[in-house]
């Protein structure tokens, strides 16, 4: 689970994969709590 600082951080990890032109579909099991 993801909180704070974390979960912000995540997101953007997240965000940035998917922007990639070569990724087609980003999977996780993370928690990011708002």
């Amino acid at each position: 689970s993801f909180t704070g600082d974390d979960a912000v951080k995540m997101q953007k990890l997240l965000d940035a994969l998917e922007d990639l032109g070569d990724v087609q579909e980003v999977y996780t099991t993370a928690v990011i709590e708002e």
